[in-house]
């Protein structure tokens, strides 16, 4: 089987930018190699490259039209479809998986089954935040998704609101699958868990991971801890017209602002290293569509105070694994924070049952074998139609 994604970021020496779908399809493509499946990524980029290979996986440039406006928008998506099956005509490609995120396949015709994820649709984070969507980018999303051939939940969440958005067609294959983790990479960067007041957050700075409210947090951290310390990891985004990460720091005490570190994005290994110095996750998001940055926590031995949202409750149980706060609530999160510094053992016990639950739900071969047998539903499914 020759499985390929058709993706615009993906961590490799090609890509300009990567973020969380990135992440997920390097954590896929390296299980499914494991399992001796051949994996191929159509990136689709504006900056040319040569083909190549890189950890097993062959890396394909397709490059992007240029122009803007709604035609335009249509031939791009037309030449990628030529592109892509051109691709895999060529490298006998038996089936393309991509993501919901902007639609990119509406008008593409891809000439092979194509797969669609549902992990970050705007219409489905429009939904969950109460936000409007530009009805082009709406249009565009919902096309991609009726012209799919198959559907994958990473979460019960994703799936469901999905399904209420889209109302996809549930006569093709669908199923919800976890986003792969390879657990025993983010595993070699773990040390042995020790108490300590060392809090990190690490995501993009963005209004909807609750980047607002940690400020409030660490604020009254500090007033009961003066040698706390805190590390926010992500890239800065733009905020009411200005920088998220200059809008943050103006939300500190001084006294809060003197242990505070804010750093830009990090490659994924040096990520993994930062987040194994800390002892603390905290991650106050108001919506995601899986807990990738949780998962992570979890397997490195790390207490994680993390929002209720539905994802992060599917992955991790509140007392046990981890400390569920209701989003926005800073002084639900703030206790929280404290009583991991303060209440003798309490640490260790989230920081333990957190890595045993990381290993046991999300074990990787039963996600890569999970996925195997989907792709080969699929493919039989479309070889009777």
């Amino acid at each position: 089987m020759h499985i390929a994604f058709l993706t615009t970021e993906y961590p490799c020496k090609a890509s300009v930018k990567t973020g969380g779908i990135g992440t997920t399809i390097r954590n896929q493509a390296a299980l499914l190699l494991q399992s001796k499946v051949k994996v191929s990524v159509l990136l689709w980029t504006k900056h040319a490259f040569d083909d190549y290979e890189e950890d097993g996986v062959s890396i394909y440039c397709v490059t992007q039209a240029n122009g803007g406006g709604v035609l335009s928008i249509l031939r791009q998506q037309r030449d990628l479809g030529r592109k892509v099956s051109a691709l895999c005509r060529e490298h006998s490609i038996d089936l393309v998986e991509t993501n919901d995120w902007e639609g990119n396949t509406a008008f593409a015709g891809i000439d092979v089954p194509v797969v669609l994820r549902f992990g970050g649709a705007n219409l489905l984070f429009g939904k969950l935040l109460n936000k409007k969507v530009p009805l082009a980018l709406g249009i565009l999303e919902r096309l991609a998704v009726h012209r799919a051939d198959a559907y994958v939940g990473v979460s019960e969440q994703s799936y469901n609101v999905s399904e209420r958005i889209f109302h996809f067609n549930k006569s093709k294959p669908s199923t919800i699958i976890y986003n792969p983790v390879d657990l025993d990479r983010v595993a070699s960067f773990c040390g042995k868990a020790r108490p300590g007041k060392r809090i990190v957050f690490y995501g993009t700075l963005v209004e909807k991971k609750g980047v607002l409210l940690i400020p409030k947090v660490f604020n009254e951290v500090v007033r009961r801890h003066p040698d706390a310390t805190l590390t926010m990891i992500g890239k800065d985004t733009n905020y009411m017209g200005g920088s998220m990460k200059a809008h943050i720091e103006a939300m500190f005490s001084s006294e809060a602002r003197a242990r505070v570190r804010i750093i830009s994005h990090l490659a994924y290994d040096d990520l993994l290293r930062a987040v194994a110095n800390h002892d603390i996750c905290l991650l106050p998001s108001y919506a995601e569509t899986f807990g990738l940055v949780l998962l992570e926590g979890m397997a490195l031995k790390k207490a994680v105070v993390c929002s209720d949202i539905e994802p992060f409750m599917e992955i991790a149980r509140d007392g046990i694994d981890c400390i569920h706060c209701h989003s926005g609530d800073s002084a639900a999160f703030t206790k929280a924070v404290l009583e991991v510094i303060e209440v003798p053992g309490r640490y260790l016990s989230l920081a333990e049952e957190a890595s045993k639950r990381a290993f046991v739900k999300f074990a990787p071969r039963k996600l890569a074998q999970q996925h195997i047998d989907f792709y080969n539903q699929v493919l039989e499914k479309c070889r009777k139609s």
